[in-house]
């Protein structure tokens, strides 16, 4: 940080617009029914695959994604919609 900079005090105003835009809930739908049926490359899959291999998982999350497949498989088996 430059000397001038430093101890500098912002307004409320602009605090809020360093933290970046915020979508709407509406927009944010919009956003998410665009995006159904997209399909993601596999040399993309493959980057996200090797960025997140070897990260460690807390209990809570293990549990999260374990039941996420449980659902997953139900659905493949016809049992829930």
């Amino acid at each position: 940080m430059s000397e001038a900079l430093k101890g500098r005090t912002f307004s409320e105003e602009h605090k809020a617009k360093l933290r970046g835009y915020k979508h709407t809930e509406a927009a944010k739908q919009k956003i998410a029914a665009a995006r159904i049926g997209a399909v993601v490359p596999s040399d993309t899959r493959r980057k996200i695959s090797d960025t997140l291999r070897g990260k460690p998982l807390d209990a809570e999350r293990k549990e999260r994604m374990r039941q996420a497949a449980l659902k997953r498989w139900a659905r493949v088996r016809g049992e829930i919609q």
